[in-house]
């Protein structure tokens, strides 16, 4: 596992290393913020396949949401 982090973090900061110098000296300050977010989540979700832990599948979430507006609209309108 410590060589799994090792390669993690060596490739996160490869890749910081490659892309902020040109976003920060070009001041793309919402481009810059949009990267590292996206970043930290591929990192996240690297280590949490590193340690085998159980990721919902992103489907179930919008169906929890959008379920309740499907029967609203399938009482109400239909």
């Amino acid at each position: 596992m410590v060589l799994a982090w090792v390669g993690i973090l060596s490739v996160t900061m490869f890749i910081l290393l490659f892309e902020m110098p040109r976003l920060v000296s070009e001041r793309l300050v919402k481009e810059s913020i949009i990267f590292s977010v996206l970043l930290l989540m591929g990192v996240t979700l690297s280590v949490f396949q590193v340690y085998r832990v159980s990721i919902p599948n992103p489907i179930y979430w919008i169906s929890m949401v959008f379920t309740p507006i499907s029967n609203w609209i399938d009482h109400y309108l239909l």
